[in-house]
């Protein structure tokens, strides 16, 4: 009965309040109040670089140590209004801050930070990219690995991986942070997530990095993605992969996270060279499997997903195929590609349900083999630099996935590209060259050093400092 009087009471002062108070309250249908402006800062942008290749095993490779080996070579560019300034911190802690240009020879991981200290410039308007690029050639660790420096993360997906006999795959985390981080990892094989000890409470300590072998969570298994959840500090997350043949190493690549999960996926810069010594490498040999490309997808959904992707070559010389499967529920399954001849390729590809991508492929040269892993890439809507490493051959592969012709500018180079239709070309080495294109495209670079090859992804990353202005009604 007290609750009711009580309730009776709060509504007849309402009611005395309005009409007391009629012009506060008072807005007439259909009319909206008049908006306010509030000004918030935003986050700087940091990109975190994962630095030289870990080396396991040790010289012989019985050793329990994982340390660095060598050093890589970082290349960069940075734009913006002058009140923004650029800082690259080793993740060592007590290591000095230094501006500067994004030009460097890494050894440990580091942090590159673009920071507006007056908070006044505007959304977008600094960009900032940077590569590293490490060729290595010792005992049981051979070829190239490139990977961007990118933005660190709280959730992020690694397409890639290997650890069956020969083959060897580190998780590198990375924190540039301040704070502590806690991961869990989630392995997701053809048969669904695996379960294994050492999977969550991981520990990343603030500006530090910990590498965990795959091998030990689950081992002898081809065909994973990895799943990292971070709390506290936000992670570079990067998977290492190599090869041995026995006593031959035959290649190593960095692995960057993956795109969002979608229906639609676009993979630029498929290479094919040396598909017939490739052949004959495995047709003796069945260590040399791998050396065929595959197509790896995951799927997080419930559902099955209905697979199909279109190779579709650069030119007429290079006729594609049409590969379509059906993907269990939560699940990474690999599909081979096979038939096709020499040349360059782009993937489009369709399906059922929401999931992930990538393509692994070979570079057979004389006795010496390597391998990349092309990821499936964001479209790009606005300008955009990448890097091309001294020393290296780059060739930019661009796509247009959608149904309007791509007016694109590279450098001072204007080109058309057809719907559902790519081009090649060799970039400047040494340079960093900016992108542009009239509608959405999707874009990598394919960088080869001496035979050996690496695929990465072109990336839009620009400030998030400054001045962010919201209307409130």
């Amino acid at each position: 009965m007290f609750r009711r009087i009580l309730a009776a009471l709060l509504v007849a002062g309402a009611i005395a309040g309005f009409y007391a108070n009629p012009l506060k309250l008072s807005i007439d249908v259909g009319e909206l109040a008049d908006p306010s402006q509030v000004t918030a800062q935003a986050r700087d942008l940091s990109l975190v670089c994962p630095g030289a290749l870990f080396r396991a095993g040790g010289s012989t490779g019985t050793s329990l140590s994982v340390s660095r080996t060598g050093s890589a070579t970082l290349t960069g560019f940075f734009e913006g209004q002058p009140q923004l300034t650029l800082v690259e911190q080793r993740l060592v802690q007590g290591a000095p801050l230094v501006s500067g240009l994004v030009n460097d020879t890494l050894v440990e991981a580091k942090s590159i930070t673009v920071q507006d200290p007056q908070g006044l410039a505007a959304q977008g308007s600094a960009l900032l990219s940077a590569t590293q690029v490490q060729k290595v050639a010792v005992s049981n660790l051979a070829g190239l690995a490139s990977s961007n420096c990118i933005r660190p993360s709280s959730d992020a997906w690694l397409i890639g991986g290997d650890t069956s006999p020969g083959r060897e795959t580190l998780i590198i985390l990375s924190n540039p942070t301040s704070v502590d981080s806690t991961v869990n990892l989630e392995i997701l094989g053809p048969g669904g997530p695996i379960v294994a000890p050492g999977l969550s409470s991981i520990s990343v300590p603030k500006f530090k990095t910990t590498v965990i072998p795959i091998s030990g969570l689950a081992p002898n298994l081809a065909t994973f993605a990895v799943h990292v959840v971070s709390s506290g500090g936000s992670l570079g997350t990067w998977l290492q992969v190599r090869t041995m043949r026995g006593l031959v190493a035959g290649g190593v690549e960095l692995v960057g996270p993956a795109v969002d999960a979608a229906k639609a996926l676009v993979v630029p810069g498929i290479f094919l060279r040396g598909t017939a010594d490739a052949a004959k490498f495995v047709s003796v040999n069945d260590a040399y499997a791998d050396l065929t490309p595959m197509l790896r997808i995951t799927s997080t959904s419930s559902k099955p997903a209905t697979v199909t992707a279109q190779l579709l070559g650069t030119n007429d010389k290079t006729y594609g195929t049409v590969i379509q499967q059906v993907v269990a529920p939560n699940s990474t399954m690999d599909i081979a590609i096979t038939g096709l001849a020499d040349g360059d390729y782009v993937a489009l590809i369709d399906s059922s349900e929401p999931v992930r991508a990538a393509i692994r492929l070979s570079r057979t040269k004389a006795k010496q083999t390597d391998f990349a892993w092309a990821p499936a890439v964001a479209p790009l809507t606005n300008r955009v630099v990448f890097n091309s490493p001294a020393g290296a051959i780059t060739k930019l592969a661009i796509a247009n996935p959608g149904k309007t012709t791509a007016t694109v500018t590279v450098g001072t180079r204007t080109i058309t590209i057809a719907p559902a239709a790519s081009v090649s070309l060799v970039a400047t080495a040494g340079q960093s060259t900016a992108l542009k294109s009239s509608v959405p495209v999707a874009a990598s670079q394919v960088i080869d050093v001496g035979g050996l090859v690496s695929v990465l992804p072109v990336l839009d990353y620009k400030n998030l400092g400054g001045e962010l202005k919201v209307l409130v009604r």
